[in-house]
């Protein structure tokens, strides 16, 4: 595996994290485990899989911060777009595309750069030079390697609302598309994905016509765009939209949903579609904002013969502004670990990776994986320690690994059948290093040097000596306190690949 290498990418230096702040703010996570340990080193088993499942990838959302980034001159665009989906970035594959509803232009209540620009700013009137930012965005992600797009909507244009407001309705608990437009509302999201394939070659997978949808958070006069959606209407919208896509020949593209905000929500809503609704829905989708019911879910989706996506979460992001905190790093990874571990998802999606500096330093709070300045004209950015924390799992466990098995909470390991190799990533969440034996017996044997690669509070990504397996198959090594480390072990020739 290459190093990732960001050659030119300005890094904010700060005073480093004393270990008690450190143990502070793990203790608050629901990942921590116990602080106490033996100095043996702990047994930790990883096998293969009879039935193994396929991983099809890492990827984000680019609303909001496509808008703007997308906007920016060379080679400053580029650079992030090389940082988030080049081989030598975080190399992410799954791109969720937001078309924008489109503010009445007397609004003037969000950042700019939230404000989405929809492709029907008036009834029977398109704009199809909208969204360039975006779109550049979407683009260069493709050109870099990312394989699978979605589209989604946040919101329905502001004439196709009952406030006349992108952001939601006067009441937080009522839809705010009119019903008289549910057919208009339709008519534009389908209209849209035909238009990037016939205009700009681009092909979405499967489109989401709802962000959120049962929630009371989508309020008249909000900070971005939102609709609450009756779980009634939701299952109109999805049944009209694949009679609107298959009408225009789109076939291909499926229907993901409901895109709620957390794992329970998702159970309850899919619960509630009738037959005819769930036959139109091609992938099932969830926020991770509550976790509660990973397993639940995982369980309906195999029930239900759906492919299931984590399609959006940020991290840890009430953290203090601070882009070399380990912390939230720690965090996010006890997140993806328990997320591959027991929900399985077939792509795992970060919310927006590049978050604006100046909302970061306003809240003091650590969103994102970059920071960048987003609502002026510096074009400057810089890396946390959450992207490096990203980079630990996205560079090394690719579209078409399959899962194994530990008996560790905090290890997630996954076979690359393409390279060859066993992926082992360890979170250590103690504020002292650990000694650990991981018996990879199945996999490895005798005159095997596994790799390493190790984020820490001192370290992004670091390149460390390679560790020696045992002609017993064990690898034996100390887990620095507070990192993430991965491993990366080369398949004995006999292992079986499926």
């Amino acid at each position: 595996m290459v190093p990732l290498h960001l050659p030119g990418n300005p890094r904010t230096t700060t005073a480093s994290i004393s270990r008690h702040r450190l143990a502070c703010a793990v203790a608050l996570s629901l990942f921590c485990t116990t602080l106490g340990h033996t100095a043996e080193p702990r047994l930790i088993r990883v096998q293969p899989e009879k039935a193994a499942e396929t991983f099809e990838g890492w990827g984000t959302s680019l609303c909001w911060f496509a808008n703007a980034v997308g906007r920016w001159p060379e080679p400053q665009r580029s650079a992030v777009a090389d940082a988030l989906f080049a081989s030598t970035g975080l190399g992410l594959t799954f791109v969720r595309y937001n078309i924008g509803g489109g503010e009445h232009p007397d609004h003037n209540h969000m950042p700019w750069f939230r404000q989405m620009e929809g492709f029907a700013p008036r009834p029977g009137e398109w704009n199809w030079a909208a969204d360039p930012g975006q779109r550049w965005m979407l683009a260069a992600a493709l050109q870099r390697g990312a394989t699978r797009v979605e589209a989604f909507s946040n919101a329905p244009p502001h004439w196709m609302t009952l406030s006349g407001c992108v952001s939601g309705n006067a009441d937080p608990n009522r839809d705010n598309l009119d019903p008289r437009h549910e057919s208009a509302f339709v008519d534009y999201l389908a209209t849209v994905v035909q238009q990037f394939e016939t205009r700009w070659g681009i092909r979405f997978d499967t489109i989401d016509p709802m962000n959120e949808p049962y929630t009371d958070y989508w309020r008249a006069n909000g900070k971005q765009e939102g609709c609450h959606f009756e779980r009634a209407t939701q299952a109109r919208l999805i049944r009209s939209l694949r009679a609107a896509l298959d009408q225009r020949g789109l076939h291909h593209v499926g229907i993901s949903a409901a895109d709620e905000t957390s794992y329970a929500r998702a159970i309850d809503t899919w619960k509630t579609y009738d037959p005819e609704t769930r036959a139109c829905v091609s992938v099932i989708n969830a926020h991770a904002y509550n976790t509660a019911g990973r397993a639940e879910l995982r369980a309906l989706a195999l029930e239900s013969q759906r492919p299931l996506v984590m399609s959006e979460v940020d991290g840890n992001g009430g953290a203090p502004h601070n882009h070399a905190d380990i912390a939230p790093a720690i965090v996010l990874a006890g997140q993806i670990v328990d997320d591959l571990r027991d929900l399985r998802p077939r792509q795992w999606t970060f919310w927006q990776a590049v978050e604006d500096e100046s909302g970061m330093v306003d809240a003091n709070a650590n969103w994102g994986l970059i920071h960048a300045d987003l609502q002026g004209d510096t074009h400057v950015w810089v890396t946390t320690k959450k992207y490096y924390a990203m980079a630990q799992f996205s560079k090394f466990i690719r579209p078409g690994a399959v899962w194994a098995t530990s008996d560790d909470p905090d290890t997630v390991a996954m076979i690359d059948r393409t390279h060859g190799t066993l992926i082992i990533v360890a979170r250590n969440a103690r504020p002292t290093e650990e000694p650990v034996t991981y018996d990879v017996s199945q996999f490895a044997g005798a005159a095997v040097r596994a790799e390493v690669y190790r984020t820490a509070e001192t370290e992004d990504l670091a390149t460390l000596p390679a560790q020696e397996v045992s002609p017993d198959g064990r690898l034996s090594v100390s887990l620095a306190a507070g990192s993430i480390t991965t491993f990366v072990v080369p398949l004995r020739p006999s292992t079986p690949s499926e």
